[in-house]
């Protein structure tokens, strides 16, 4: 119960400095969602990828339009209800209304641009992965 309340109070002071969301709420794991995004996570980010990127840019040639880049991609679920998986006892259900300060500051939060969407409806991942070369955007129905 400790471990829980911890790990709340840590997401909820990680989301007080993301910017570019509204309708922000904390949501305990239901088991069944969980065990499905994680079998598509480990697909997209396992040392093996079993999926194949949507689309690829190799960061060299996109340089600081990488930004704009990811807006694009998720341009399709602004103002939609999305989540994103905390920690093994949360995820934060919000709306994104400004995808360039929302991509911004989450991927200066996390110091990357691995960032995973998950959307309820249709049930699909929005996945960014960031290697050294290259970042991949995957979308994947569950």
């Amino acid at each position: 119960m400790l471990k829980k309340k911890i790990a709340l109070n840590k997401v909820v002071a990680f989301f007080e400095d993301v910017e570019g969301v509204s309708d922000i709420d904390f949501i305990e794991h239901e088991r069944g969602d969980f065990d499905k995004y994680c079998e598509k996570i480990k697909k997209i980010f396992g040392y093996q990828r079993e999926i194949k990127p949507t689309q690829e840019v190799c960061l060299k040639l996109i340089g600081d339009g990488v930004i704009k880049w990811q807006m694009e991609c998720l341009s399709s679920i602004i103002g939609r209800e999305v989540f994103i998986d905390a920690n093994e006892y949360y995820f934060v259900r919000f709306k994104i209304f400004d995808g360039m300060l929302f991509i911004k500051s989450i991927c200066s939060l996390n110091g990357n641009n691995d960032l995973i969407l998950f959307v309820k409806s249709p049930r699909k991942i929005l996945a960014f992965s960031d290697d050294e070369y290259t970042i991949s955007f995957y979308e994947e129905m569950i």
